[in-house]
């Protein structure tokens, strides 16, 4: 009987180990829980994926990598003389595109301009986004030493047009630490979030409808600061 007990408890054990291991890799509870509830979203980031993992081979393009911001952008109209792949999911986070960098891979891509981590800061604290982002970090330096990595500051937002489920002091401190770490590392950091900014910390009215996503004028503002890194010929 006692055997049973033991055996029973020990599978328990590795399910529920294995249930949390799986919570983590979608960004925790709060992420899991949202993501339930708005199936319809979840159901959009598969499809999304699922054309990229389709999609025919591009090898030495520049990659836009990242959750909605990233997505929304119409990069190949902004760099019209250069290889362009958008892979931008609204609604990812640093675990997803941990999970989804082999078919990043398969281009073999000249550069990475990754954005990544305000989902993140909606449900887990500035300290558990950049350890995400230090794993996320060292994947990038080891997957792609052949292709040059910029790593782009989070944007700002701006909650008294619409509450966002963060504020610029979390993303501010984020940002910082993620500069310090790519300096640490060798990699080119972006400062993106200044140049955004009005005089209150907060994301430019002018830039933004509902405070977190950013608008045409937004985009090639963003365009231009890329200039030293990606000239628009």
């Amino acid at each position: 009987m006692r055997k049973i007990t033991y055996i029973s408890l020990t599978c328990n054990l590795i399910a529920l180990t294995a249930i949390v291991l799986l919570v983590y890799q979608y960004g925790g509870i709060s992420n899991v829980l949202f993501k339930l509830k708005h199936k319809h979203a979840l159901a959009k980031m598969e499809h999304r994926n699922s054309h990229f993992t389709h999609s025919p081979i591009s090898k030495g393009s520049i990659i836009f990598l990242g959750d909605s911001i990233t997505e929304f952008g119409e990069w190949s109209e902004l760099f019209p003389t250069q290889k362009v792949l958008n892979r931008g999911i609204a609604g990812d986070g640093i675990h997803g595109v941990l999970n989804r960098l082999s078919e990043v891979k398969r281009h073999e891509p000249k550069s990475i301009f990754l954005m990544v981590g305000i989902n993140d800061l909606c449900f887990r604290t500035p300290k558990e986004v950049i350890q995400s982002y230090q794993e996320l970090l060292e994947k990038l330096q080891t997957e792609f030493s052949n292709t040059q990595v910029y790593i782009q500051s989070i944007l700002p937002v701006n909650n008294l047009i619409y509450k966002t489920g963060t504020d610029n002091d979390q993303i501010d401190e984020v940002n910082q630490k993620l500069s310090i770490s790519c300096s640490n590392k060798g990699i080119t950091f972006i400062d993106l979030s200044s140049t955004f900014k009005d005089n209150e910390n907060r994301l430019q009215k002018a830039f933004t409808q509902d405070g977190i996503h950013i608008n045409g004028i937004a985009y090639k503002a963003w365009s231009q600061l890329l200039n030293p890194w990606l000239p628009i010929e």
